[in-house]
This record gives C-alpha cells, structure tokens and sequence, in this order.
C-alpha cells in the first residue's frame, strides 16, 4: 500500500474512496506512503533496535527531500511562506 500511495495515489484514492484529490491531497498522500514504507521497515519482526533508528532516520531524510521537491518544484507552498 506504501508504495501504491506513493507511485499511483490519484487512482488509489479513486478505489478507495471514489473520489479524486487535489494537489496537496497528492502530497499528503505521498507523505503517507513514505510512512507507511518505513513503519514496515521499523516494525520487521527479528530485527534488533537498530533497524528501527534507521527506519526513523530514513523517514525523516525521505520526507525532507520529498517536501523540498513539492515546495521548489511543485509550487505548493503555505500561507506563511509565501512573500508578502
């Protein structure tokens, strides 16, 4: 589901919610494929604590390159970032 959500979300929320998203639903639903991978990652049975602080690092690296691409890239930015 993880990487459904981040590779092909529009059409996973069209299957399971019947509905289409906008722009920042995109993103949003990105962020929770990037999460979705690493809760797996760190949640692994039979892996000592380690592989989750990498999971937890992982996650932090992944979602700052992703949302600094959205911000740059994208032209997705909020109320406060914007000049005035």
């Amino acid at each position: 589901m993880g990487l459904a959500l981040i590779m092909i979300p529009p059409i996973v929320a069209r299957l399971l919610f019947g509905a289409e998203l906008s722009l920042v639903g995109t993103a949003m639903s990105r962020v929770a494929g990037i999460s979705l991978l690493d809760m797996g990652w760190a949640c692994w049975p039979g892996i000592g604590a380690s592989r989750s602080i990498t999971a937890l690092l992982n996650y932090s690296l992944l979602i700052t390159v992703y949302l600094g691409y959205v911000g740059f890239v994208g032209k997705l930015v909020g109320a406060f970032l914007e000049a005035p």
